[in-house]
């Protein structure tokens, strides 16, 4: 696995522009109104589609098939009707696009295997978001995030949307800790999310929990409304005083306003989601031993967790750190010492239902944008790396694509405007008329609907 060098090389830089030349002539030359919108535009439903390039997959013979993708093939043989089809796949995201292949006539996984359900209801938590769930947060986090920047781009001329802005947060305890984590997420942080949306109007939210140095848990969290920050204070506190963590603190300090709420200061591009990434999603390093008792073997598995240090190498000495030893890291000209956390009992991440089945925009790796990733492969300014199955393309994405390729770009920012009203505006749902306001005219239905209501009644 080998990261390609950005370098900036003038003949690169020369056979990119003469690509970017050589797409925009194929582009221009699509017959725009049938295949741009077979090619690119999703359906305004949704819903999959079955004509590729006019060809009915379901009705056409595999040949047909095969030679109307619009996209590189993939180990597909005409003569074996019995191989599957493969076709390479998009998914872009705000700072790099991955190419990969999938099956094209393998449809939606209705099945789940026997061990996938019993982790599902057996509920086993590690302690701390893998690295499996980092991807999965990611991807919907980013998608959540990109349709409410987006929507506001475009609608805040004429109106100031109502879910306009993405809010980070840290909640601390006023005092230390004295129940189980489960015990304060069930009292504390679930009536706190409910206090949010019902008095201040938020839609989604997303929390992760993580231990800090004291052992006491806390929580950044994401919503999306503007919240003040002695309001949002002032309701954790009343949250955590469910449980009397409050009036500790006052009775402890004879002071009223611990520091329990942090807003943390965003970037305004997408590299918001790599700056919450950062604090939601830390790995802790993992540590086995081994220790003989009673001529039993018996293992212990550890969790550490670095912090950097401002102060350098002399602030590791004043907290008794060996600046020879494992638990201190030097990198990039900054300290960092390591110390031992515990795991987090049950959920350490959790989000709202809105946001459990969001993905980013993706798409078939179509010649048009295997001519994008052409460009991007020998452009200067992209990073490539190729791994098993995948190649991933790091770049600043939207400029990128405005670009070279304005028309997907266009198409990109028009499936998060239906993300977003998928998420906020969801189709009504058809109004159910009670019987007793129907509209009724024989006199015989009228006394079986009346016999209807008393039983129901009843």
């Amino acid at each position: 696995m080998q990261k390609k060098p950005i370098q900036f090389d003038r003949g690169q830089t020369d056979f990119a522009a003469q690509l970017a030349h050589d797409q925009l002539h194929r582009n221009n030359s699509y017959y725009v109104d049938e295949v741009i919108a077979s090619r690119v535009s999703p359906s305004s439903t949704h819903k999959i589609r079955h004509h590729v390039n006019c060809i009915d997959r379901k009705l056409a013979s595999r040949d047909s098939v095969l030679m109307g993708l619009d996209s590189f093939p993939l180990y597909n043989d005409p003569q074996a009707p019995s191989d599957p089809i493969f076709i390479q796949k998009v998914k872009i995201y705000s700072d790099k696009i991955v190419r990969y292949p999938v099956r094209y006539d393998d449809g939606s996984r209705s099945t789940v295997s026997d061990r996938s359900k019993e982790n599902l209801t057996r509920g086993l938590f590690k302690g701390y978001i893998s690295k499996e769930s980092g991807r999965v947060i990611r991807k919907r986090l980013e998608a959540w995030i990109k349709a409410v920047q987006i929507n506001k781009d475009v609608n805040s001329k004429y109106r100031n949307p109502d879910h306009s802005h993405i809010v980070f947060a840290t909640l601390t305890l006023p005092s230390t800790q004295q129940h189980s984590d489960n015990d304060i997420k069930r009292s504390c942080l679930m009536p706190f999310f409910q206090v949010l949306k019902r008095k201040h109007g938020v839609g989604e939210y997303f929390w992760s929990a993580e231990p800090q140095k004291n052992g006491n848990i806390h929580f950044h969290i994401l919503v999306d409304r503007y919240i003040d920050k002695d309001r949002l204070n002032d309701q954790w506190l009343m949250a955590t005083n469910t449980l009397g963590y409050y009036d500790r603190y006052i009775q402890a300090t004879n002071d009223i306003n611990p520091p329990a709420t942090k807003i943390n200061v965003c970037p305004q591009d997408m590299s918001l989601v790599n700056y919450i990434m950062k604090y939601v999603s830390k790995q802790p390093e993992i540590r086995c031993s081994y220790k003989e008792i009673e001529g039993k073997g018996t293992k212990r598995v550890s969790y550490w967790a670095s912090e950097e240090f401002k102060g350098g190498a002399d602030e590791l000495l004043k907290h008794g750190y060996d600046l020879e030893g494992i638990n201190v890291e030097h990198r990039l000209g900054r300290w960092y010492g390591k110390y031992e956390r515990r795991p987090i009992e049950g959920r350490s991440w959790g989000m709202s239902k809105g946001l459990l089945n969001l993905d980013v925009y993706s798409t078939e790796a179509t010649y048009r944008v295997n001519d994008l990733l052409t460009i991007a492969e020998y452009s200067p300014q992209v990073g490539l790396l190729k791994v098993d199955h995948a190649e991933l393309y790091f770049m600043n994405v939207v400029d990128f694509m405005a670009k070279h390729d304005p028309v997907l770009l266009a198409d990109y920012r028009k499936y998060y405007l239906h993300l977003y009203r998928s998420i906020y505006h969801p189709p009504e749902v058809a109004e159910v008329i009670p019987i007793s306001r129907a509209q009724v005219s024989d006199p015989i239905y009228k006394s079986c609907t009346s016999a209807i209501q008393l039983r129901m009644a009843v």
